[in-house]
């Protein structure tokens, strides 16, 4: 990449960080901290980890499109400022309805598609791939850091003084977007799509609809996880709450260093469907290890790496397979529809996982996830053998 591609790479890859950092604070504490709230219930609690996700996904697209009109630094301006005023919302609650209206806030400064459009249009193609490992390896690193001091400044300061930091975490995006280079202008002659035309982009391209409904599965997935990993880190295993940081730690080090050699041979031999299929299995494996054998912490412990592993691999390869197939000029309506399903996948996982965890067990919540990630492996493999079916030879994927 050249110097400048390398900055505003850097850039956008620091505000995605610091975006995801303020999310996912609340993942590994949200369901042993939220049960004081007035009105807690399994279900709720569910609600209030998930429904920022649902605000996320009807207005990923809106803010992609709206970004292809009206430029990306304007979008990403108006989503951190409902981001921090959800996060001043989260802090204020006391009762669970209150905590659920500022998630739902929150969610509803919808930038992930504006981002990931961003970095399409300062990259070239050849080295998109790298551009959007370097975004998923913030978003690793931050993924790290929140999972270690998410714990710990909640046993400081409590859930709501977590939400405090979050929003000063939005303050300080703002002024990195305002620092951030802009985009090369396009060609005249590429208008934006309509509204319309950008869900059908996002939405019934047959070439984007796998990688939609994988990011849905794998955000399902992440959700529902982590309503019941602090429980059986707390309980089965007698892991004091403080100290959940460091298990996570281990465990995403672990996973970095099998998933790094992945993306660096997925993206020089050109052949990252493979990947995808191994991805998809490790995933399955991961749910069916953590829903028979979770009371061992050893089996355990090596099911979370699995886990790890195949999601960071898939973070990173996912938006990078999408920004290649969809066309630059509705690259944001495809990311939007991408980032739609990323979140709702988030949304369902919170919802479904705490309705599962309050009428039946844990387990249930870990076999909602292999069946799903079972479903995806078994989608890749047919659209492999269509991809070179006699009826079908090319093995590309056509831009829409």
């Amino acid at each position: 990449m050249n110097s400048f591609e390398k900055r505003a790479v850097a850039s956008l890859a620091s505000i995605f960080a610091l975006r995801m950092l303020g999310l996912f604070m609340v993942l590994p504490v949200m369901s042993i901290a939220a049960v004081d709230y007035r009105g807690s219930t399994p279900l709720m609690i569910g609600l209030a980890i998930g429904c920022y996700g649902l605000t996320q996904a009807l207005l990923q697209i809106p803010f992609g499109y709206w970004s292809d009109r009206l430029g990306r630094k304007p979008m990403l301006l108006c989503g951190l400022a409902l981001f921090f005023l959800g996060s001043l919302v989260a802090a204020l609650a006391e009762s669970m309805a209150a905590l659920i209206v500022g998630r739902c806030l929150q969610g509803s400064g919808a930038i992930a598609s504006v981002l990931t459009a961003f970095i399409g249009d300062v990259t070239r193609e050849q080295y998109r791939t790298r551009a959007m490992a370097m975004v998923g390896a913030g978003i690793g690193v931050s993924f790290a850091i929140a999972l270690v001091v998410g714990p710990m400044l909640t046993e400081l300061w409590s859930l709501s003084g977590l939400f405090y930091i979050i929003a000063g975490l939005a303050l300080l995006s703002v002024v990195l977007v305002l620092r951030l280079p802009g985009p090369p202008k396009r060609a005249s002659g590429n208008a934006a799509p309509s509204m319309q035309a950008a869900f059908k982009v996002g939405f019934s391209a047959s070439n984007l609809r796998l990688l939609n409904g994988g990011v849905f599965m794998l955000h399902l997935l992440l959700t529902a996880n982590f309503l019941v990993l602090p429980k059986i880190l707390l309980q089965a295993w007698g892991v004091p709450v403080s100290q959940h940081g460091w298990i996570y730690l281990a465990t995403l080090l672990g996973s970095f260093a099998l998933m790094v050699p992945a993306i660096i041979y997925s993206e020089r031999r050109v052949q990252g469907r493979p990947f995808l299929r191994l991805a998809a299995l490790m995933l399955l494996v991961s749910q069916v290890l953590l829903a028979t054998i979770s009371a061992s912490f050893v089996a355990g412990i090596a099911a979370i790496v699995v886990f790890f592993t195949a999601f960071n691999y898939l973070e990173a390869s996912l938006p990078s397979e999408l920004s290649k197939r969809a066309p630059d000029v509705d690259r944001g309506a495809a990311m939007g529809a991408f980032s739609s399903s990323q979140f709702l996948g988030a949304f369902f996982g919170g919802t479904l996982g705490g309705w599962l965890l309050g009428s039946f067990d844990q387990q249930a919540v870990y076999w909602l996830g292999s069946t799903l990630a079972g479903l995806w492996l078994v989608a890749l493999a047919r659209q492999e053998r269509a991809a070179v079916s006699p009826q079908n030879p090319e093995r590309s994927v056509p831009h829409h």
